[in-house]
């Protein structure tokens, strides 16, 4: 699992630097530094039920989605967005460099998302920078925290994510970080 101060990176330039873990993660909050370099960080609209999330632009310009009207947001600037609203994170759509501070709360298990997400990146396991559907089960289904894509019946797509996710699982996916 990982630590406050551990850099969690795609090997795309892309990466994530844990602030803060809760000691209670079914109530503290998940802080980290995410970083996206130009044209970059561009996720699915989609939507947590269990949790609520905060970005703010530490440096640079970023665009996003929230219930489907887009903005954007400077260095200082802040989204907030509730459990259950209907979001695409903040992404890089200019040509700098951008800094998130994104705050989680609760945590749950979401750092896993950076670290397994990130590693399947590091090792050349994303096409385009995205993850499969197979992929995409196999770490959602997996986590407490419930995200979902926007749009699409959630009772279909926990089916999908039972039936994807063992499919990645008995490919060799997992959720869970490797211990060195």
């Amino acid at each position: 699992m990982a630590a406050v101060g551990d850099r969690i990176e795609t090997g795309t330039g892309e990466y994530a630097v844990v602030l803060a873990l809760p000691e209670d993660a079914r109530t503290g909050a998940l802080e980290v530094e995410h970083f996206e370099p130009p044209h970059a960080g561009f996720l699915d609209e989609h939507f947590h039920t269990k949790q609520a999330e905060a970005f703010e632009v530490v440096s640079g310009r970023a665009r996003y989605r929230l219930n489907g009207a887009d903005g954007d947001l400077s260095a200082g600037e802040r989204l907030e967005v509730p459990i259950g609203a209907h979001h695409v994170n903040p992404w890089n759509d200019s040509g700098e460099d951008l800094m998130l501070r994104v705050r989680t709360t609760p945590a749950l298990d979401f750092v896993l998302f950076f670290e397994v997400g990130f590693g399947w990146a590091r090792e050349g396991r994303l096409k385009g920078g995205k993850l499969s559907p197979v992929q995409a089960a196999t770490l959602l289904g997996g986590l407490q925290s419930k995200t979902y894509l926007a749009g699409r019946p959630i009772g279909a797509q926990d089916a999908a994510f039972a039936v994807l996710g063992l499919i990645g699982r008995l490919g060799g996916l997992r959720v869970r970080p490797r211990r060195a």
